[in-house]
């Protein structure tokens, strides 16, 4: 599947499950009670492969001026196609 195929979403509760999943790939720490947190003060966006998440993205606002960058995890098998680039800028 080529990167132009991917599927940007804001990320909502139905995304969790595959967070966690590339949380785990990547030998974070996070479990889904972690993500629930994060995406109550963050704003998310989950790349989609025919529905599988395949990268995270969360933006955390700081005043009106700031953001903090985080969760930001490319599935293993998706990485070197720009991804993770895509994901930064649509944050």
């Amino acid at each position: 599947m080529t990167i132009q195929q991917i599927i940007l979403e804001e990320m909502t509760p139905g995304h969790l499950e595959g967070a966690v999943e590339l949380s785990r790939q990547v030998n974070w720490p996070h479990r889904r009670e972690d993500w629930e947190l994060a995406q109550s003060v963050s704003r998310g966006i989950a790349a989609l492969e025919e529905e599988r998440v395949v990268a995270t993205i969360m933006m955390t606002p700081y005043g009106d001026n700031a953001a903090a960058i985080n969760m930001v995890i490319v599935d293993a098998a998706m990485r070197g196609r720009g991804l993770g680039r895509k994901m930064m800028e649509e944050a």
